[in-house]
């Protein structure tokens, strides 16, 4: 199976044209005979590609363009001139393709540089996926209105006894006739870079970057507890970056300073569409859970705010002074200022929502919303310092300062009640939340070398956060590490081992969840969770590795690393986490002509959680609690070998990689939940892929080849488990990223002049 290629851009198409064109030029042009430069072809590959695919998944392609066709899989011309000071040089890779880059680079020795890029990189998240909706507008995803009356007529009418099965019966004659729908984007990126006065004191670099990226992805759209509608959302996002720096040198020293502009567009930035369930516009105290026994109400129409354009302004230095022979002092400093002030929507599009049932106003009216713009403006300061000099006897010191200040000082928002998923007004004031925070590491090494026995260090960091708006007003974790490095004859060991306690600075506040409301309520969490980025723990890490070249030919390289994380001071939430990963690497040069490369690794991840079944209000019932243990055991292996006898070149590469997760759930007897059920398909995947290149050389300029890809992609995950289009609650795209056997092949022809 062939297909789902993004649509190539006509700049993409026109360059692998000009790339061929200039391949195909007559030999006095590739000579420059009049250009005064001398140009080379080193190497063109062209390649015809088939593919077979056995499903219609996303996933071998998600990031490349193997389809079907041509592809200017490689091109390197190359042009110098007489004098040797200019160098001219055009790359393309994956010519034509929706995965392609084109390169230019002219290069003036001594004086200065143009580069200029264009990158496509593509992202498939599924194909074949189906949807009701009709996309009438940029961002507008509307329904018949046949259908929207047909079922809401028939919830009306039977609201007594929906329940899913009820639900699904009515909605599945619709969903054989919906139409399908791929969902991917691609980035297509520019970048152009000029470097001024490059070998000389002083340089100056102008950088322009530019990221445009069109498709489409699955957003979760709700219009409550039990009407869950995925939608594709347009992506039309446009980034574009400008930067000015300086680069100053003298002998004991380098300092760099410049000032970068950035801006975020959303070509669409709000989305609408269609209650499947609803015609027309109701409201209801339980509106939010409908369709279902409880209420049949709700808005015909939803909203939701994307992502808002926006820009962000910064001022960067950075500089090394040397002190002396044995000394020297990195600094650097970054300043960034973040804007965005997009327009606010109504609190509502459901027209039934006003003063006659129950709201303080007409709150789908604009007229209503207090704020006319988000005026958001925030502000980044990163400082770093680090010094270190050489003294004594083989002893070493270094210090290291490190520091960041994100504030938000945008003006706080309050609203005197909101719209729960547009289907009913809710007298419950809230307010913006200006998130701010800093952290500030300091850190200090000193290490010896103590000749044959190799290395030794001590290492000293204290990590502080201070936060606003959250759990905890600050944290302060410190850790101490012991390193090793030696050399015994040819082989080369490295140690380290670290130890450390995080504390927090006061109380633990678990009211700081309820920060978005006016007026705070009782408490809706577990007294003794924590959240683990800012709860007390432990810490030991270690890493080990050794490298050893044997009979001249061999290289061995051996790891080792593992960690854990014990919150042993909380009561519910992330209680334990263990890691441990071990690998190898093994090469073989068997000699002039031809290599090979084993590699291998484990990783294993333990995971204890705790948690406590609750209500509108904590249960306070140990019988309530439940707790589940996580196991991750990731395989990863591949090798790789080239060999060239007699005109033939060969390559082949393989990997297998493997995922099994376990999590084993549990609840005692007696308590909300009852009884715990562990599943053991939690991300289960495996992979196997060879591929293996094959080229003869007819003569000095010409090769013919062949490559010859196989992947099979297999995936049991309780995240995948019996989906289809319609569940509980909840109509789904269903996008296939799944499992596949795929076969990519390609004659391939190498040209060099």
């Amino acid at each position: 199976m062939n297909r789902h290629r993004i649509a190539r851009s006509p700049f993409a198409t026109a360059a692998a044209g000009v790339a061929l064109l200039l391949v195909l030029a007559p030999a006095p042009i590739l000579a420059g005979e009049d250009s005064g430069f001398q140009f080379r072809l080193d190497p063109l590959v062209l390649e015809g590609l088939y593919l077979d695919q056995d499903t219609s998944s996303s996933r071998f392609q998600e990031y490349r363009d193997l389809s079907n066709g041509f592809r200017l899989t490689q091109m390197a011309l190359e042009g110098v001139s007489a004098d040797l000071k200019r160098e001219l040089r055009f790359e393309v890779v994956n010519g034509g393709r929706d995965d392609a880059f084109y390169g230019m680079t002219y290069d003036v020795a001594g004086s200065w540089r143009l580069e200029l890029a264009y990158d496509l990189i593509p992202h498939r998240f599924g194909n074949d996926g189906h949807i009701l909706w009709q996309q009438t507008a940029p961002g507008v995803y509307e329904l018949p209105d046949g259908m929207q009356g047909a079922l809401e007529a028939f919830n009306i009418a039977n609201q007594s006894r929906l329940n899913f099965a009820v639900l699904d019966g009515v909605i599945q004659p619709w969903l054989a006739t919906a139409q399908s729908v791929d969902l991917a984007l691609e980035r297509h990126r520019t970048r152009a870079t000029v470097e001024l006065g490059r070998g000389g004191a002083a340089n100056w670099t102008v950088d322009f970057q530019r990221e445009r990226r069109s498709g489409n992805r699955a957003f979760g759209a709700s219009f409550g507890f039990n009407n869950v509608t995925e939608l594709p959302e347009p992506i039309e996002y446009d980034t574009t970056q400008a930067t000015m720096a300086g680069t100053w040198r003298w002998s004991s020293g380098i300092l760099s300073a410049g000032y970068r502009y950035s801006t975020f567009e959303n070509d669409v930035s709000t989305l609408y569409w269609d209650n499947p369930w609803r015609l027309t516009d109701s409201t209801h105290p339980s509106a939010y859970s409908a369709p279902g026994t409880g209420s049949v109400q709700g808005a015909a129409r939803g909203f939701a705010d994307l992502a808002a354009d926006n820009d962000s302004g910064a001022l960067f230095a950075s500089g090394r002074f040397d002190f002396g022979t044995a000394g020297w002092l990195n600094v650097a400093a970054d300043w960034i200022r973040y804007r965005q002030d997009d327009d606010l929507l109504p609190f509502t599009l459901n027209t039934s929502i006003g003063v006659a049932t129950g709201a303080p106003f007409e709150a789908w009216d604009p007229a209503n919303q207090p704020y006319g713009s988000a005026d958001r403006e925030s502000e980044m300061l990163k400082l770093v310092a680090a010094y270190g000099t050489r003294f004594g006897d083989g002893w070493q010191l270094g210090v290291r300062y490190d520091y960041q200040d994100y504030t938000d000082d945008s003006e706080r928002f309050e609203w005197e009640g909101y719209v729960r998923y547009h289907a009913v007004w809710e007298e419950i004031a809230r307010i913006t939340v200006p998130y701010s925070w800093n952290r500030a590491i300091l850190s200090a090494s000193l290490d010896k070398d103590f000749g044959a026995a190799g290395t030794f260090g001590l290492e000293l960091k204290r990590t502080e956060w201070d936060r606003e708006f959250r759990e905890t007003e600050g944290t302060t974790e410190d850790v101490v590490a012991l390193t090793w490095d030696a050399r015994f004859g040819h082989t080369i060991w490295r140690a380290k081992y670290e130890t450390g306690e995080r504390d927090i600075d006061g109380h633990y506040e678990p009211e700081a969840a309820e920060a978005s409301y006016v007026v705070h309520g009782p408490l809706t969490t577990q007294e003794g969770l924590r959240r683990f980025d800012q709860a007390a723990r432990s810490l030991d890490r270690w890493n080990l590795s050794v490298a050893i070249p044997f009979a001249e030919t061999w290289n061995l390289t051996l790891r080792g690393n593992g960690a854990e994380n014990d919150y042993d001071e909380s009561e519910f939430g992330l209680l334990d986490e263990e890691l441990f990963r071990y690998g190898f690497d093994l090469s073989w040069e068997v000699g002039a002509a031809s290599s090979l490369h084993f590699w291998g690794e484990r990783a294993q991840r333990d995971i204890d959680q705790l948690g406590r079944q609750s209500g509108a209000t904590p249960s306070t019932n140990p019988l309530d609690d439940w707790s589940v243990e996580f196991e991750e055991i990731n395989d990863t292996w591949g090798l790789g070998w080239n060999r060239e006898a007699g005109g033939w070149t060969g390559q082949l590469n393989g990997w297998w990689s493997k995922s099994d997760g376990l999590a084993d759930i549990f609840s005692p007897e007696g308590g909300s939940p009852n009884l715990g059920f562990g599943f053991d398909n939690y991300e289960d995947y495996e992979i196997l892929s060879f591929e293996g290149i094959l080229d003869y050389e007819l003569t000095k300029n010409l090769t013919v080849g062949g490559r010859i890809l196989y992947e099979d992609f297999t995936i049991d995950s309780f995240i995948r488990q019996d989906l289809r289009n319609y569940l509980p609650g909840a109509l789904l795209i269903f996008a296939d990223d799944g499992e596949y056997q795929a076969w990519s092949a390609g004659l391939r022809m190498t040209l060099r002049l």
